[in-house]
């Protein structure tokens, strides 16, 4: 097994699992015969054996690299450590999907007391030889060693070459003192110990939360590029910048990018200072200073792009009138901006209709529906529009700041600077504000990524001292602040927010999705906001109107509760006022809905949630009802119980409370037959029967809806029932032969089949997966060896009895990605989600309609 390739070994399969993003990247600019600094790969599998073999790097790897290095310096005439012809190399982080930040970096390696000596005589320039020497060992000492940043950071002054060369005698007497030998000694063993901390880094804090928040494999780890510096901080027409083909923020087709003269990519990268335009007008501008080399790596970046297929993020140096290109890799972009690159691609025949459904995720469709602020709120200050959206909330300067004030509500991250330490702060953030830094940054990437809004380099403000200032008003932790990343201005909160105007293109890529999904989509909805919320999204109907949802307004549920607690003369009265309100709220849904079908679940929970909670209730039952107290009191004892969740409900009160389930089915009937001689319009009537676990209950019901639909003839409608008990899925063959539809509750299912109440489980579900008990929580992603298990079998012995029943999934887990992979390969006909998760729900049953085919 081979750890090490060069960049014009021909031989290999230059895969990213083996070699990284990064550096399966540089061999194929190689191929292409992009300008790139030599230089060679360690593999992933070097990384895993580093792991293996207890944190050590094995002989075979230091013999590889060895050799790797005497290759280079045969090649480019350079010598590692030397005074006169120094090789000075950077080594840096590439797994097989990019984390952009979140792994270790170490630069300007194999600078010592000597070659820095021979730099400054190769390049004519002491003062760029030494800070070079300075920045290494700032690097090494933070990132390799571990120390103090705010110690190094103290004494890492660069104004003149005194100030440089203090700092470089201070830095490596800290050093040496550290590592108990000369840094001159064998500069060999520096770039060992880098490369150790490099994939120590696989398993480092930030790493690990970035893969957490991305759902990115844990295994594998990551790559080692080891690549000649070119120095874009040397005077004589040199700098660094970073450039996408496409704009990140709105996916405009325009080339978009920051250029630093004199300067490394870690000064851009960092967010440390705030970089100029890449292109324009701007005086500044690379376009303007260099416009032969601009133009050059125009053309390189277009072909780049053109070869991946895909908006690419590029870094790239000149040093002395020379481009090269460091990296390019798929860019992070905005949700927003994803939806317009992968449309615009199609329509420019770079990617066909399968990739677009499958390079957008369900994550960005969901941030797609970002938030705006309201009219009539007076800026106090402007940055840089990082990532587009709005967020208003707490002031909080650091990341455990973010995580106390979150228990409060929304938070608004304030740094001078972030750093890839910030990633926990940036996962539980409503929004960024950093003072520093550009569009490129640190922080306006991984936001963007995120989908969290963003602004970066506000001039007129600052952090100090515990306070954020613009100008004179102050804000200290906790405070509320408002910010716009579209535009990039900042408000003093609190400030009203509304969901932003959806563009034409995302309305375009769902007609796209519309032609390609199998599996459809409806809503859990049962009032007129949610309804047309789910109508707009284009949901395929309702799955799920939750009948108990109707009686939570004041008078309708002191009806109900007139209908459970008092005699039946008080009883007769209210369900008639209960029918009226049933009949006006089917009206209206019927009406809004017209041949689209709507699920309607009877009474699901159990009677005494509808009772009084408090004291204060009870009276004021009392005074209304004219019942007293110790029989209200009585009657509440009876019907309590010690497990609702397994008891008194569902179905159940149909068997004894008869009229409750008659009323319903009255009022379901009432207002079809008055919408169709009102309106001509014939609804989509499906009833739903909830919590079955016994044929016996589902012939009980099923016959009490006939003998009531004989009396409305003109009215057509469906009989179902719910599979959310594990006995109405072993009879699931049985219940098959009685109805039209069902659809499996799996929020209820998956409760009976753990023996866990999903009120509860939030208690202790950290803990089991933070003890890898369970990887994930149940009752957000389908059980597919247990609760999956069960509905896989049941919906193959219920198309067995029924070859012409519908079945569906009404839980939760409809709009969770991985639940709709499986409920897509059991054959599932249609899933049901809350409104604001259907279109990401229908762009993922689109996603693995693709995939189906692609294996049919």
């Amino acid at each position: 097994m081979r750890f090490v390739y060069h960049f014009d070994d021909k031989c290999l399969d230059s895969s990213r699992e083996l070699l990284g993003n990064k550096g399966a990247v540089l061999f194929e600019m190689k191929r292409m015969g992009i300008p790139i600094p030599d230089g060679f790969v360690i593999t992933t599998t070097a990384c895993a054996d580093y792991y293996k073999n207890g944190h050590t790097l094995c002989p075979k790897l230091i013999e590889e690299i060895n050799d790797a290095i005497l290759v280079l310096e045969e090649k480019t005439k350079l010598r590692f450590g030397d005074s006169e012809v120094p090789m000075v190399v950077s080594v840096r982080s590439g797994a097989e999907v990019s984390m952009p930040g979140m792994m270790d970096t170490i630069l300007n390696l194999g600078l010592n007391d000597h070659s820095v000596i021979g730099l400054a005589k190769r390049t004519g320039d002491e003062f760029f030889a030494y800070d070079s020497y300075r920045r290494f060992l700032h690097m090494y000492g933070a990132i390799v060693l571990g120390m103090a940043p705010s110690v190094m950071n103290a004494i890492s002054n660069n104004e003149t070459l005194e100030d440089v060369k203090r700092a470089v005698f201070v830095l490596r007497d800290l050093i040496e003192k550290s590592i108990g030998y000369s840094i001159n000694e064998n500069p060999k063993t520096l770039l060992l110990n880098a490369i150790e901390c490099v994939f120590r880094s696989w398993n480092g804090k930030r790493a690990i939360t970035y893969r957490d928040i991305h759902k990115i494999s844990h295994h594998g780890g990551t790559a080692v590029t080891v690549q000649l510096m070119v120095f874009g901080n040397l005077k004589d027409r040199s700098g660094t910048g970073v450039a996408f083909t496409r704009n990140p923020s709105d996916g405009a087709n325009e080339f978009y990018g920051e250029f630093m003269l004199q300067a490394q990519g870690e000064d851009i990268v960092s967010g440390a200072h705030t970089p100029l335009p890449i292109s324009g007008k701007n005086q500044a501008s690379m376009e303007q200073i260099m416009p032969g080399l601009f133009e050059q790596f125009y053309s390189i970046s277009k072909s780049l792009e053109k070869n991946y297929r895909d908006m690419q993020d590029i870094e790239f140096t000149v040093e002395k009138g020379k481009l090269w290109i460091l990296q390019s890799r798929n860019g992070k972009r905005s949700p927003r901006a994803a939806v317009r690159i992968a449309l615009d691609m199609l329509d420019e025949g770079l990617i066909s209709t399968k990739d677009v459904l499958l390079r957008i995720t369900n994550d960005q469709v969901n941030n797609f529906l970002h938030k705006e602020i309201t009219g009539g709120v007076s800026e106090i200050s402007c940055g840089l529009p990082a990532s587009p959206g709005a967020a208003c909330g707490a002031v909080a300067f650091s990341t455990e700041s973010a995580e106390k004030l979150f228990l409060r509500g929304p938070v608004i991250l304030c740094r001078e600077e972030t750093s890839p330490e910030d990633i926990g702060g940036f996962n539980i953030s409503d929004g960024i504000l950093t003072i520093k830094g550009g569009m490129t940054s640190h922080a306006a990437v991984v936001a963007r990524g995120m989908g969290k809004p963003c602004v970066c380099g506000v001039e007129n403000g600052f952090i100090s001292k515990g306070k954020l200032i613009f100008n004179d008003i102050e804000f200290v932790e906790g405070d509320q602040i408002a910010i716009d990343g579209t535009s990039g201005r900042i408000f003093k909160g609190p400030v009203e927010l509304k969901q932003t105007q959806l563009s034409e293109y995302f309305w375009k890529l769902f007609a796209l999705v519309d032609k390609e999904q199998k599996m459809q989509v409806r809503a859990n909805a049962e009032i007129e906001q949610d309804i047309k919320a789910a109508m707009k999204f284009g949901a395929n109907g309702i799955g799920l109107c939750r009948t108990e949802h109707m009686f939570l307004e004041k008078e309708r549920l002191f009806a109900i509760r007139q209908i459970i607690l008092c005699k039946s003369d008080t009883r007769s009265a209210a369900m008639q006022r209960a029918m009226d309100f049933q009949i006006s709220d089917f009206i209206s849904i019927y009406k809004l809905l017209e041949e689209q079908p709507v699920s309607i679940r009877l009474l699901d929970p159990p009677l005494h949630e509808f009772l009084p909670k408090n004291v204060k209730e009870i009276e004021e039952f009392s005074r209304r009802s004219g019942k007293s107290i110790a029989e209200l009191n009585d009657k509440m004892s009876r019907l309590a119980e010690y497990n609702p969740m397994l008891g008194h409900r569902g179905c159940r009160i149909a068997i004894t409370h008869p009229e409750i389930y008659k009323m319903q089915i009255v009022s379901i009937f009432e207002a079809a037959r008055y919408v169709i001689r009102n309106f001509d319009i014939v609804p989509n009537i499906e009833i739903m029967i909830p919590l079955i676990s016994c044929i016996e209950e589902l012939i009980f019901i099923k016959e009490m809806v006939c003998k009531i639909a004989s009396e409305f003839g003109e009215v057509s409608y469906k009989f179902g029932a719910m599979i959310e008990t594990p006995r109405a899925a072993i009879i699931a063959s049985e219940i098959a032969k009685h109805i039209d539809f069902c659809s499996f509750g799996t929020n209820d299912l998956t409760q009976a089949v753990f023996g866990i109440s999903r009120d509860d489980s939030y208690k202790f579900m950290n803990s089991y997966q933070e003890s890898n008990i369970l990887t994930y929580d149940p009752f957000v992603s389908i059980d597919q060896d247990g609760v999956g298990r069960l509905i896989r079998s049941s919906v193959l012995d219920m198309r067995a009895s029924n070859s012409n029943i519908k079945i569906g999934v009404c839980g939760e887990h409809g709009g969770d990605y991985q639940s709709i992979g499986f409920f897509n390969s059991v054959g599932i006909d249609y899933i049901s989600c809350s409104p604001y998760r259907i279109p990401a729900a229908k762009l993922a049953s689109a996603k693995f309609a693709q995939e189906t085919d692609a294996t049919n």
